[in-house]
């Protein structure tokens, strides 16, 4: 009598969703905008001369391009980890049942709007007014807009009342003194 054997897989079949891969071209796309705008202002920071003629040596013109390459690598290598934090955080407080208080949901929606809402201020302020913004000046303030958006959400998803709480609610017969 012979046997046959099966072969079995143990192995969780791995299902995904849409929305946990990376869109690639959003990476691409930010990646691109940075390497182009960060270029000159990395290359000066290293310590090359900028490119103000046409006729400028092929070598320094090769400088900034791989010094816009090399932003534009930090900006895709810190979009995806920006992406990933942030859809850590969503399923985070998608599946915790705790949510902040009122003051701290209204302080955290404050903080927000102030955090996005001083990038825009500082250069039209006149004592900061003197200098041009640098390429890391810039950085600073997109990472601040970033975190008071981020404050700004959280904030605005501590207000809102947890879906078992406003089943409780709508459940209970009005008690009328």
């Amino acid at each position: 009598m012979t046997q046959s054997v099966v072969p079995v897989d143990y192995a969780t079949p791995v299902v995904k969703r849409y929305g946990d891969n990376v869109h690639i071209a959003g990476v691409i796309a930010v990646a691109l905008v940075a390497g182009f705008m960060g270029a000159n202002a990395f290359a000066a920071a290293v310590g090359f001369d900028p490119i103000n003629d046409a006729r400028t040596e092929p070598g320094e013109v090769m400088v900034h391009i791989i010094c816009g390459a090399v932003i534009a690598l930090a900006a895709g290598t810190a979009t995806v980890l920006l992406y990933r934090a942030f859809v850590q955080l969503r399923r985070y407080l998608a599946t915790t049942a705790q949510r902040p208080s009122f003051a701290a949901s209204t302080v955290m929606m404050s903080l927000g709007v102030f955090c996005m809402i001083l990038p825009l201020v500082l250069p039209y302020l006149p004592l900061l007014n003197t200098v041009s913004p640098g390429f890391l000046s810039l950085i600073l303030s997109l990472f601040l807009f970033i975190a008071g958006a981020t404050l700004l959400g959280i904030g605005v998803w501590g207000n809102l009342a947890a879906p078992a709480a406003r089943a409780m609610v709508r459940d209970q017969p009005d008690q009328q003194a």
